[in-house]
């Protein structure tokens, strides 16, 4: 009998002892879960950089300062006039961790090809309209802003445009050309080192760091609840079929935070459509200090293809466009 009640009391507290270790093993994952959206919030979400303290003066090219209407407010943009036949023009935005300076190294070929330029800033930028307490949302809001200058664009003359974006703004020119009630006047899409599928890169971050893929995709939720990300709308790789636009991606072959395997899953996805050109040697946003000949020689030869000359669009009055446009 005695031996009995021990081993009924041995059992309880091996219960015990599991349901203890499992209650733990649930905290421990849930504050892991936890610190990995304070991570995505910090690496991902955050705006690092202030008003750009350069503009196209600075490499001799004459511009004006526009204020485009948009969701928010007045959005800060610079304007530079093309040739005054050239229907199409460019819409450049900038990474989350830059400013407008960041199209410096653009402009010149975009002028040099007569294309008007349109260089953007989006909510949370210096001088623009702010939103969602400081963070950035990877292209999921900026696009609206970006779909304004747009508007402004095809409201001050221009037919279609080609939008231009490094990093998180390449995801937002993306998004626009799958969301926007303008998406068929997208004539070309240039893109520098894009977040082509940012969970992605939240998991390759997260693995360096040892975290378990578990946690990382709860990371992700808790990040999704706290912070409103919407990781399914910036999987750009999913997105791909819904692209009708030609689409020049380039991207550095040394790049350390946007994985090489998504950049080619998203090229494989539309093969006739995406350009996947690869700079050697080049980091991040790097590819145009690793090879400026290479890269303004795809950029212009993608123009030639895409942009230069009439857009062959059918005249139609720009109707719900805000803004009266550059005079």
């Amino acid at each position: 009998m005695r031996a009995l009640m021990v081993t009924r009391r041995a059992r309880r507290w091996v219960q015990r002892g599991i349901a203890a270790a499992l209650i733990a093993a649930a905290v421990v994952a849930a504050l892991a879960s936890w610190f990995t959206s304070e991570m995505i919030e910090q690496e991902f979400l955050s705006m690092t950089a202030g008003e750009a303290e350069a503009d196209p003066s600075a490499i001799g090219l004459a511009f004006e300062q526009v204020d485009v209407p948009g969701p928010l407010g007045n959005y800060p943009a610079w304007f530079l006039e093309g040739d005054p036949e050239e229907d199409t023009w460019a819409v450049v935005v900038h990474d989350r961790t830059a400013n407008r300076a960041e199209a410096l190294d653009l402009l010149p070929v975009l002028v040099e090809h007569g294309v008007p330029v349109l260089v953007v800033t989006h909510r949370n930028d210096a001088a623009a309209p702010p939103a969602d307490g400081g963070r950035h949302a990877l292209g999921a809001d900026e696009w609206e802003d970006v779909d304004a200058a747009v508007a402004f664009a095809l409201d001050s003359g221009a037919r279609d445009v080609v939008l231009a974006g490094y990093g998180t703004g390449g995801a937002a020119a993306l998004v626009l050309a799958r969301e926007s009630d303008w998406a068929d006047r997208v004539a070309g899409i240039v893109l520098d080192s894009p977040y082509l599928d940012p969970g992605a890169m939240v998991d390759v971050r997260a693995s360096a760091d040892n975290v378990p893929g578990f946690v990382s995709g709860w990371g992700k939720a808790v990040a999704a609840f706290r912070f409103g990300v919407d990781w399914s709308m910036l999987d750009q790789v999913a997105g791909a079929d819904d692209l009708a636009a030609p689409v020049l991606l380039i991207r550095g072959g040394d790049d350390a935070v946007a994985p090489a395997w998504v950049a080619e899953a998203f090229a494989a996805a539309r093969p006739g459509l995406i350009r996947d050109l690869v700079v050697p040697g080049a980091g991040h946003l790097g590819g145009f200090a690793a090879d400026p000949a290479r890269y303004e020689g795809a950029v212009g030869h993608f123009l030639r293809r895409v942009a230069v000359g009439p857009s062959g669009l059918p005249e139609a009055e720009v109707e719900g466009s805000p803004g009266s446009g550059v005079e």
